[in-house]
């Protein structure tokens, strides 16, 4: 048995699968009732967003429901030991 090394190559043994073209990945993976998010950002630096138009997403088809920050209930505060 060969030892390995700092910098020796190292054999993979997935390579090949994914080289010809039958590697999975997760993105490949398809769970029932999956959901996908989106999170939208300024391209402002420090800018205030004053209000989010959320009624074409509502309008679609097979969306979830979603909410706007100014909707979300606040996050828990968390007291830390110190």
């Amino acid at each position: 048995m060969r030892q390995f090394g700092i910098g020796q190559p190292v054999r993979r043994v997935e390579d090949r699968r994914f080289l010809a073209g039958r590697g999975h990945y997760l993105d490949d993976i398809v769970r029932p009732r999956e959901a996908h998010a989106v999170m939208l950002r300024s391209p402002h630096a420090h800018a205030r967003i004053r209000a989010i138009d959320t009624a074409a997403a509502a309008g679609t088809p097979g969306s979830a429901p979603h909410t706007a920050r100014s909707r979300a209930k606040p996050a828990p505060s968390v007291r830390s030991r110190r």
